[in-house]
């Protein structure tokens, strides 16, 4: 549902759910971000941590896509 067919028909409520699930996910990820990008001491995750994570997501989930099914098992190996 777009946003303006949530003006159109004046159906708040689905909006202001999707937007509290998704500040809700951001709020509890918010140590992990720091973690990874905001932090500027020791205690910052490393580099290749990140990177190799970030690679791993994006691997799995071309391999889900390219399946053409998003609820089919997917290996890597």
């Amino acid at each position: 549902m777009g946003v303006i067919q949530v003006f159109k028909n004046g159906r708040f409520e689905e909006l202001f759910a999707q937007l509290f699930i998704a500040g809700f996910g951001v709020i509890n990820s918010w140590p992990i971000y720091e973690a990874m990008v905001l932090r500027s001491d020791k205690g910052k995750m490393p580099l290749m941590t990140t990177v190799k994570a970030i690679g791993g997501v994006l691997g799995w989930r071309y391999c889900r896509v390219r399946n053409g099914n998003d609820n089919e098992y997917c290996c890597l190996v």
